[in-house]
């Protein structure tokens, strides 16, 4: 039954997107995402939000902050990364970071999962290398394309160059240049970082 219920909302999503109704859109993705505690807690963000978006305040460097921080609400995954992209083009810069975070974390610790499984001494060393195992695997690419998650890593650093942690972006930008499986984000991250050095 849970399950179902993914992906009864799932569907409502979709077509309130094609129906162009934004409003019942996103109430739809934040229903799906309200199931993760990682989240939002009674209206507030959560503890652990709280902690990650604390930490990046305070100039933490990308490999330390996925040593630290994994969350495993897989169901919601495609609901973050629509939801970044929807904030995107809102320019909610705020809750386009809160989502990012949150998709991205969940991305990573789904991957790592994965990769867990088939590298049998695989501990995280940093972000570079758990990015380069993840492309070692025609699936883990494939899903990765399916569910915009390499979209979802440049979005990441959309959000924290839009909220003003350059050092964060640039980190996630350069690691997408060299290891996104997708010429796309690879190439837009490129620009990005041109655009930053520039500055």
């Amino acid at each position: 039954i849970p399950m179902e219920k993914y992906d009864i909302l799932y569907e409502l999503a979709s077509l309130y997107k094609i129906q162009n109704n934004l409003s019942d859109y996103e109430k739809t993705l934040l229903l799906i995402v309200s199931d993760d505690k990682n989240f939002y807690v009674n209206g507030k963000v959560s503890d652990f939000l709280y902690s990650v978006i604390k930490n990046i305040k305070s100039g933490i460097s990308l490999d330390k902050l996925f040593l630290l921080y994994r969350c495993d609400s897989y169901n919601s995954i495609e609901a973050y990364f629509q939801l970044a992209q929807l904030y995107l083009e809102k320019n909610m810069k705020e809750k386009f970071l809160e989502v990012s975070i949150m998709g991205m974390l969940t991305s990573v610790t789904r991957i790592e999962q994965i990769l867990k499984e088939r590298e049998l001494e695989y501990t995280y060393k940093n972000f570079n290398h758990f990015y380069y195992l993840a492309i070692q695997y025609s699936d883990i690419i494939s899903w990765g394309i399916k569910n915009k998650i390499w979209q979802g890593f440049f979005n990441f650093g959309q959000a924290m160059e839009l909220n003003n942690f350059d050092t964060l972006a640039k980190e996630i930008y350069t690691q997408n240049v060299i290891y996104s499986p997708e010429e796309y984000w690879q190439k837009t991250s490129r620009e990005k970082l041109k655009r930053l050095a520039e500055e």
